[in-house]
């Protein structure tokens, strides 16, 4: 009994430490995406009475900085796909590891 609860512990410790990096590789994502989306404010801010190629500069720094989020936003939602489908497979594992436990 004692051996498969040790297994049971490791399966989870092991699901616990993928769940974690997953974690910490949207936190980067989400910190990279705050980052530009503070790039676009500042770029969006044009002294008042500026000519109109300085906001046809800003304007096109903000197109590029918009199609970046973009597709940050897509590979976030990448991500935390990916978390949450593992979360579940530990989850199935524990609970099948709980049911096959003998009942001693």
């Amino acid at each position: 009994m004692l051996k498969g609860q040790r297994g049971l512990v490791s399966s989870m410790q092991v699901g616990t430490y993928v769940v974690i990096k997953d974690m910490d590789n949207n936190l980067q994502l989400v910190n990279t995406l705050e980052s530009e989306i503070r790039a676009m404010v500042e770029a969006a801010r044009v002294p008042w009475g500026a000519d109109d190629v300085e906001m046809k500069l800003s304007i096109v720094k903000i197109k590029k900085r918009l199609a970046l989020s973009k597709e940050m936003v897509e590979e976030l939602g990448k991500a935390t796909g990916k978390c949450c489908r593992e979360i579940r497979k530990a989850r199935m594992v524990v609970v099948q590891g709980v049911i096959k436990r003998p009942n001693n």
